[in-house]
């Protein structure tokens, strides 16, 4: 593996645990795990701005800023979960919020298998 996939590599695995993270969030809504949430967040949010900065091809430019948006958003919906007590939203949102994390979770992996192969 190259110097260049190394990054969104380890993204992945963040990714990763940062779902996991959620799931035991989701179970027990405890704040030190709430904090750890989303502290994951803020740094794959700021590393997908280093990757996009980083980047040398136009694909990986695009997904990395399309994960940015993506978790972005997804920070946006985990603010108004926490912040909304709406049974309709608090059992919608959840299933929404995982399935971008999942996306941002496929991109890293794309991003990571394509750079691989340069």
């Amino acid at each position: 593996m190259n110097s260049e996939a190394k990054l969104p590599f380890y993204l992945t695995w963040l990714t990763l645990i940062d779902i996991i993270v959620g799931f035991i969030l989701s179970n027990s809504f405890l704040n030190y795990i709430l904090v750890i949430h989303v502290v994951l967040g803020l740094i794959l949010f700021f590393a997908s701005i280093m990757v996009y900065s980083n980047a040398r091809f136009p694909i990986i430019k695009r997904m990395s800023l399309g994960n940015a948006i993506i978790i972005a958003l997804n920070g946006l919906l985990g603010v108004g979960f926490v912040l909304i007590s709406s049974s309709l939203y608090s059992i919608v949102v959840p299933y929404i919020h995982l399935a971008l994390a999942l996306g941002v979770l496929s991109n890293f992996a794309y991003m990571s298998g394509y750079l691989s192969k340069q």
